[in-house]
């Protein structure tokens, strides 16, 4: 893997002679996209399997969410 992206410009709106108009994409190398999904795949099992985030955090944990989150809150408050 070189480190290289290829960056294409995407019109917005606007004049399109003004580069403000265009915002950069990046074209990522399938092989940096495959290596991503193994190094998060194994990431997320160790998190998992060793308990490493409380059970209490819903933010950035699969299969939660802020409502999921809020409902263990409201259920927290009826007992």
């Amino acid at each position: 893997m070189t480190g290289k992206l290829i960056v294409i410009p995407v019109y917005k709106k606007g004049d399109k002679s003004d580069c403000n108009n265009y915002r950069p994409i990046s074209i990522l190398p399938t092989c940096s996209k495959v290596f991503e999904s193994i190094i998060y795949d194994q990431i997320s099992d160790f998190i998992i399997q060793n308990n490493v985030i409380p059970k209490f955090q819903h933010g950035f944990s699969k299969n939660k969410s802020t409502f999921t989150n809020l409902l263990d809150v409201t259920n927290l408050i009826a007992k």
